[in-house]
């Protein structure tokens, strides 16, 4: 019988003196390897990706038509994007036609209303692409231009800025 009692003081006594280290307040040391991005900085270049200037197509019969557009892309939040619309051939002074602030559903898809109408904003490769959710609404693409082009289609990121005309 004092065996088992002084095995079962012995267990009692390992079990409470345990290890003390705690580990929810120890430090994790994570090295930093070159080559490897961290999340964070990995954001940041999907933002400045995403960001830029956007223009649409030039049409090498009509270069001077109006109904060439660029868009600004700008962020202005986490999960916000401005876009500016604005006629590419502009001679007198930049006039903004249309402007939007669409939202993050992932990635590379944003959304926005336009007239009631849901719009979708698909940013990849750097290639903006803008078209309604439903084809039937299409017409809010078009009343959103003073003259009467339509928003709807593909814009390619440039490098420069478009300043100069």
């Amino acid at each position: 019988m004092r065996f088992k009692e002084i095995i079962f003081i012995m267990i009692i006594i390992f079990q409470s003196s345990g290890c003390k280290n705690n580990t929810a307040h120890s430090e994790i040391i994570i090295p930093k390897i070159a080559g490897v991005i961290d999340l964070e900085e990995k954001k940041n270049v999907e933002e400045q990706s995403i960001v830029g200037n956007y223009i649409s197509e030039i049409d090498p019969v009509d270069k001077k038509s109006c109904d060439k557009i660029r868009v600004l892309v700008s962020m202005i939040g986490n999960d916000k994007l401005q876009l500016k619309v604005i006629p590419r051939i502009e001679k007198e002074r930049h006039s903004l036609i249309f402007e939007a602030v669409v939202y993050k559903n992932n990635d590379s898809l944003f959304t926005t209303l336009i007239n009631g109408k849901r719009i979708l904003i698909n940013i990849t490769n750097k290639i903006l692409s803008i078209k309604p959710e439903k084809p039937e609404d299409l017409r809010a693409l078009t009343t959103c231009c003073s003259w009467g082009s339509n928003l709807a289609g593909s814009y390619k990121k440039i490098d420069s800025t478009l300043s100069g005309r």
